[in-house]
């Protein structure tokens, strides 16, 4: 949809400068009007690509940041598993004598 909007006013602005080459003011005006209308068309479609960017680049940020999350919680979990079956083996060491 945005791709069709960039190729009617570039389509549109062609067209007017390929029939502006003769003279007549009524179509002159329609002419420019048209691409007053393709133009407008074409940067609303500019800004919601825009907006819709911003938007993949916010969730590309959060689906980073969870995954990190998740990662990390991961390896602490992991870790501290490791810290308990550690403890859990050295206490069953018995004591050096003195």
């Amino acid at each position: 949809m945005r791709a069709a909007a960039y190729e009617e006013a570039h389509g549109t602005h062609k067209d007017a400068k390929a029939k502006l080459q003769k003279p007549d003011k009524k179509k002159k005006a329609a002419l420019e009007q048209a691409e007053r209308e393709a133009r407008s068309k074409a940067q609303a479609a500019s800004e919601t690509s825009t907006e819709q960017l911003r938007l993949m680049e916010e969730d590309y940020e959060t689906t980073l940041l969870n995954a990190t999350r998740d990662l990390l919680h991961g390896q602490l979990l992991l870790h501290a598993k490791g810290v308990e079956a550690f403890t859990k083996a050295m206490q069953q060491i018995p004591a050096p004598k003195r």
